[in-house]
């Protein structure tokens, strides 16, 4: 899923994949990026194997980290709506 620099336009895009049920397709942004997916009941595992070596220091690796956790979030969160309105009870 391509995240769109607006909250309004990440909001829009998550409402377009939930009512049509299926992911917005767009041109590829990695290429060369070979990505493997496994999805059980209680964990998703995705793992991305790169073309070549990312060099990142310390600093982009957590900046790394906390992009990855907040786009994951973004594609998950559609799931727990449900779960987050019978907390919030």
């Amino acid at each position: 899923m391509r995240v769109l620099k607006s909250a309004r336009g990440v909001f829009d895009s998550r409402l377009l994949m939930l009512n049509l049920g299926m992911a917005i397709k767009t041109e590829c942004q990695t290429p060369g990026a070979v990505f493997h997916t496994k999805i059980n009941g209680r964990s998703i595992e995705l793992k991305v194997d790169l073309p070549k070596d990312l060099l990142l220091t310390e600093k982009q690796a957590e900046l790394l980290e906390a992009n990855l956790h907040n786009a994951m979030e973004l594609v998950l969160a559609p799931y727990f709506s449900g779960f987050n309105k019978a907390i919030n009870k």
